[in-house]
Protein backbone atom coordinates (compact mmCIF):
# COMPACT_ATOMS: atom_id res chain seq x y z
CA UNK A 1 0.00 0.00 0.00
CA UNK A 2 1.23 3.17 -0.71
CA UNK A 3 1.61 5.87 1.70
CA UNK A 4 2.17 9.90 1.34
CA UNK A 5 4.10 12.19 3.62
CA UNK A 6 3.58 15.77 2.71
CA UNK A 7 5.01 16.21 -0.73
CA UNK A 8 6.91 12.23 -0.35
CA UNK A 9 5.18 8.91 -1.60
CA UNK A 10 6.35 5.02 -0.48
CA UNK A 11 5.63 2.08 -1.35
CA UNK A 12 7.06 -0.90 0.44
CA UNK A 13 7.18 -4.77 -0.58
CA UNK A 14 9.10 -7.86 1.75
CA UNK A 15 12.15 -7.23 -0.55
CA UNK A 16 11.64 -3.41 -1.88
CA UNK A 17 11.04 -0.07 -1.38
CA UNK A 18 9.81 2.62 -4.10
CA UNK A 19 10.24 6.30 -3.00
CA UNK A 20 9.05 9.17 -4.81
CA UNK A 21 8.72 12.65 -4.88
CA UNK A 22 4.97 13.62 -6.16
CA UNK A 23 6.53 17.39 -7.24
CA UNK A 24 9.14 16.06 -9.80
CA UNK A 25 7.69 12.59 -11.41
CA UNK A 26 10.45 13.94 -13.61
CA UNK A 27 13.00 12.04 -10.80
CA UNK A 28 10.83 8.85 -11.02
CA UNK A 29 10.67 6.21 -8.60
CA UNK A 30 13.79 5.45 -6.83
CA UNK A 31 14.11 1.95 -5.75
CA UNK A 32 16.27 0.39 -2.54
CA UNK A 33 16.31 -2.78 -0.83
CA UNK A 34 14.64 -3.08 2.63
CA UNK A 35 16.88 -5.03 4.26
CA UNK A 36 19.62 -2.07 3.90
CA UNK A 37 21.87 -3.89 2.04
CA UNK A 38 24.13 -1.63 -0.10
CA UNK A 39 22.89 -2.67 -3.45
CA UNK A 40 23.20 0.50 -6.30
CA UNK A 41 19.81 1.88 -6.40
CA UNK A 42 17.87 2.07 -9.39
CA UNK A 43 15.37 5.09 -11.28
CA UNK A 44 12.85 4.14 -12.93
CA UNK A 45 9.79 5.64 -14.54
CA UNK A 46 11.16 9.24 -14.99
CA UNK A 47 8.17 11.27 -16.84
CA UNK A 48 9.39 14.31 -18.90
CA UNK A 49 6.57 16.21 -21.28
CA UNK A 50 7.55 17.89 -23.77
CA UNK A 51 6.65 21.35 -24.42
CA UNK A 52 7.32 25.07 -26.09
CA UNK A 53 9.25 26.22 -22.73
CA UNK A 54 12.81 24.81 -22.30
CA UNK A 55 11.83 23.43 -18.92
CA UNK A 56 8.22 22.22 -18.92
CA UNK A 57 6.69 22.14 -15.17
CA UNK A 58 4.43 19.95 -13.03
CA UNK A 59 2.41 21.90 -10.70
CA UNK A 60 1.00 19.73 -8.50
CA UNK A 61 -2.61 20.32 -7.40
CA UNK A 62 -4.03 16.79 -5.87
CA UNK A 63 -2.67 13.85 -4.34
CA UNK A 64 -4.46 10.66 -3.02
CA UNK A 65 -4.31 6.98 -2.64
CA UNK A 66 -7.17 4.77 -3.71
CA UNK A 67 -6.74 1.02 -3.08
CA UNK A 68 -3.89 0.02 -4.57
CA UNK A 69 -3.37 3.36 -6.92
CA UNK A 70 -1.35 6.66 -6.05
CA UNK A 71 -2.94 8.78 -7.90
CA UNK A 72 -1.33 12.21 -8.42
CA UNK A 73 -3.17 15.36 -10.12
CA UNK A 74 -1.23 18.12 -11.85
CA UNK A 75 -2.21 21.52 -13.83
CA UNK A 76 -0.59 24.52 -15.63
CA UNK A 77 -2.78 27.54 -16.25
CA UNK A 78 -2.85 29.40 -19.74
CA UNK A 79 -1.60 29.72 -21.87
CA UNK A 80 -0.17 25.61 -21.58
CA UNK A 81 -4.07 25.18 -20.03
CA UNK A 82 -2.52 21.85 -19.20
CA UNK A 83 -4.28 19.45 -17.29
CA UNK A 84 -2.48 15.70 -16.13
CA UNK A 85 -3.37 12.89 -13.88
CA UNK A 86 -0.48 10.38 -12.95
CA UNK A 87 -1.62 6.66 -11.76
CA UNK A 88 1.22 4.44 -10.23
CA UNK A 89 -0.55 1.10 -9.49
CA UNK A 90 1.12 -1.50 -7.51
CA UNK A 91 0.24 -4.53 -8.63
CA UNK A 92 0.38 -7.06 -5.93
CA UNK A 93 1.06 -10.71 -6.56
CA UNK A 94 1.10 -13.83 -4.57
CA UNK A 95 3.88 -15.41 -6.65
CA UNK A 96 7.34 -15.07 -4.75
CA UNK A 97 9.43 -14.90 -7.50
CA UNK A 98 7.84 -11.05 -8.32
CA UNK A 99 9.44 -8.27 -5.77
CA UNK A 100 7.56 -5.14 -7.41
CA UNK A 101 6.04 -4.41 -10.01
CA UNK A 102 4.07 -1.08 -10.73
CA UNK A 103 2.07 -0.12 -13.58
CA UNK A 104 2.08 4.06 -14.66
CA UNK A 105 -0.80 5.31 -16.56
CA UNK A 106 -0.76 9.24 -17.58
CA UNK A 107 -3.61 10.92 -19.11
CA UNK A 108 -3.44 14.84 -20.13
CA UNK A 109 -5.76 16.60 -22.06
CA UNK A 110 -5.06 20.75 -22.25
CA UNK A 111 -8.19 23.15 -22.21
CA UNK A 112 -6.41 25.50 -24.55
CA UNK A 113 -6.49 25.54 -28.11
CA UNK A 114 -3.94 23.06 -28.59
CA UNK A 115 -0.71 21.17 -26.53
CA UNK A 116 2.46 19.93 -27.37
CA UNK A 117 1.42 16.28 -25.73
CA UNK A 118 4.88 14.64 -26.17
CA UNK A 119 6.44 12.93 -23.17
CA UNK A 120 9.17 10.47 -22.55
CA UNK A 121 9.75 8.42 -20.05
CA UNK A 122 13.45 7.23 -18.73
CA UNK A 123 14.65 4.49 -16.06
CA UNK A 124 18.01 4.36 -15.51
CA UNK A 125 19.58 0.80 -14.33
CA UNK A 126 22.63 -0.85 -13.12
CA UNK A 127 23.09 -4.00 -15.54
CA UNK A 128 25.67 -6.49 -16.75
CA UNK A 129 23.14 -7.40 -19.62
CA UNK A 130 20.01 -6.64 -21.47
CA UNK A 131 17.54 -8.62 -22.89
CA UNK A 132 14.92 -7.37 -25.47
CA UNK A 133 11.82 -8.93 -26.71
CA UNK A 134 10.37 -6.94 -30.04
CA UNK A 135 6.59 -7.41 -29.27
CA UNK A 136 4.07 -9.97 -27.34
CA UNK A 137 4.28 -12.34 -30.28
CA UNK A 138 8.19 -12.38 -30.29
CA UNK A 139 9.40 -16.03 -28.96
CA UNK A 140 13.07 -15.65 -28.17
CA UNK A 141 14.84 -12.56 -26.46
CA UNK A 142 18.22 -11.23 -27.88
CA UNK A 143 20.13 -10.42 -25.05
CA UNK A 144 22.47 -6.83 -25.69
CA UNK A 145 26.09 -6.47 -24.75
CA UNK A 146 27.70 -2.59 -23.82
CA UNK A 147 29.83 -3.52 -27.04
CA UNK A 148 26.74 -3.81 -29.27
CA UNK A 149 25.14 -0.54 -28.34
CA UNK A 150 25.35 2.32 -30.98
CA UNK A 151 24.33 5.68 -29.35
CA UNK A 152 21.27 5.74 -30.29
CA UNK A 153 18.69 2.48 -31.19
CA UNK A 154 15.31 3.30 -32.46
CA UNK A 155 12.29 1.50 -31.59
CA UNK A 156 12.49 -1.29 -34.49
CA UNK A 157 15.70 -2.06 -33.11
CA UNK A 158 15.24 -1.95 -29.03
CA UNK A 159 11.52 -3.50 -29.06
CA UNK A 160 8.98 -2.76 -26.30
CA UNK A 161 10.02 -4.95 -23.50
CA UNK A 162 13.26 -5.47 -21.72
CA UNK A 163 14.85 -7.41 -19.13
CA UNK A 164 18.05 -5.55 -17.49
CA UNK A 165 20.05 -8.59 -15.00
CA UNK A 166 23.22 -7.60 -12.68
CA UNK A 167 25.23 -10.73 -11.29
CA UNK A 168 25.23 -9.11 -8.42
CA UNK A 169 21.43 -8.69 -7.66
CA UNK A 170 19.28 -11.28 -7.02
CA UNK A 171 15.87 -9.84 -8.97
CA UNK A 172 15.70 -8.56 -12.87
CA UNK A 173 14.24 -5.29 -13.82
CA UNK A 174 11.97 -5.95 -16.48
CA UNK A 175 9.74 -2.75 -18.11
CA UNK A 176 7.66 -2.68 -21.14
CA UNK A 177 5.32 0.08 -22.88
CA UNK A 178 1.81 -1.04 -24.66
CA UNK A 179 2.61 -0.86 -28.61
CA UNK A 180 -0.13 1.42 -29.20
CA UNK A 181 1.68 4.10 -26.84
CA UNK A 182 5.01 4.15 -27.91
CA UNK A 183 6.97 6.40 -31.00
CA UNK A 184 10.43 5.42 -30.49
CA UNK A 185 12.72 3.76 -27.77
CA UNK A 186 16.53 4.73 -27.01
CA UNK A 187 18.46 2.20 -25.35
CA UNK A 188 22.04 3.97 -23.93
CA UNK A 189 25.37 3.11 -21.84
CA UNK A 190 27.19 5.58 -19.98
CA UNK A 191 30.77 5.40 -21.71
CA UNK A 192 32.92 5.54 -18.38
CA UNK A 193 30.88 2.56 -17.30
CA UNK A 194 28.72 0.50 -19.47
CA UNK A 195 26.80 -1.25 -16.35
CA UNK A 196 24.88 2.43 -16.22
CA UNK A 197 22.43 1.67 -18.82
CA UNK A 198 19.56 4.26 -19.91
CA UNK A 199 16.47 3.07 -21.38
CA UNK A 200 13.99 5.91 -22.60
CA UNK A 201 10.39 5.79 -24.82
CA UNK A 202 9.32 8.73 -25.98
CA UNK A 203 5.19 8.96 -26.59
CA UNK A 204 2.65 11.07 -28.00
CA UNK A 205 4.68 13.95 -30.05
CA UNK A 206 1.59 15.01 -32.14
CA UNK A 207 -0.36 17.87 -30.97
CA UNK A 208 -3.61 17.69 -28.39
CA UNK A 209 -6.53 19.64 -30.05
CA UNK A 210 -8.58 21.21 -27.12
CA UNK A 211 -10.72 18.71 -25.32
CA UNK A 212 -9.07 15.61 -25.98
CA UNK A 213 -8.00 12.92 -23.52
CA UNK A 214 -4.80 10.86 -24.50
CA UNK A 215 -2.93 8.08 -22.03
CA UNK A 216 0.00 6.39 -22.12
CA UNK A 217 1.11 2.95 -20.10
CA UNK A 218 4.04 1.60 -19.07
CA UNK A 219 4.94 -1.16 -16.20
CA UNK A 220 8.12 -2.11 -14.38
CA UNK A 221 8.66 -4.82 -12.34
CA UNK A 222 11.67 -6.66 -10.15
CA UNK A 223 11.38 -10.59 -10.81
CA UNK A 224 13.35 -13.12 -10.08
CA UNK A 225 16.93 -13.80 -12.33
CA UNK A 226 16.77 -17.17 -12.71
CA UNK A 227 13.46 -17.30 -14.44
CA UNK A 228 12.39 -13.75 -15.67
CA UNK A 229 12.28 -14.91 -19.25
CA UNK A 230 9.44 -16.37 -18.25
CA UNK A 231 7.86 -14.21 -15.86
CA UNK A 232 8.73 -11.06 -17.89
CA UNK A 233 6.43 -12.79 -21.74
CA UNK A 234 3.48 -13.51 -19.65
CA UNK A 235 3.64 -10.33 -17.41
CA UNK A 236 3.72 -8.15 -21.18
CA UNK A 237 1.39 -10.97 -22.79
CA UNK A 238 -1.34 -9.60 -19.68
CA UNK A 239 0.07 -6.19 -19.92
CA UNK A 240 -0.76 -5.73 -23.47
CA UNK A 241 -4.20 -8.07 -23.46
CA UNK A 242 -5.57 -6.04 -20.66
CA UNK A 243 -8.71 -3.43 -21.13
CA UNK A 244 -7.71 0.21 -20.92
CA UNK A 245 -7.98 1.83 -17.51
CA UNK A 246 -10.35 3.90 -16.37
CA UNK A 247 -9.27 7.60 -15.23
CA UNK A 248 -10.52 10.89 -15.16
Amino acid sequence: MWTINEEKACLDSDQMRATLDLQRPTTGLEISPTDGSPERSDRILCLDRFADSPTPTWTLSEKYVRGTDLITTYDEPPPSAWHGQVYWKSVSSNDPQIALAIETSVSIHSSGLSLNAGMRSTSEVYADEILRLQNHLSEDFQTIKPAQIKDTCKLNECGLLFIFRSHEKRWAYVEMIHPSDVCTATLQWNSTNPRESTLSFTMLPDELEKGVIRLVRLKGAFVACENDREIAREMFKEFVDAPLPLTT
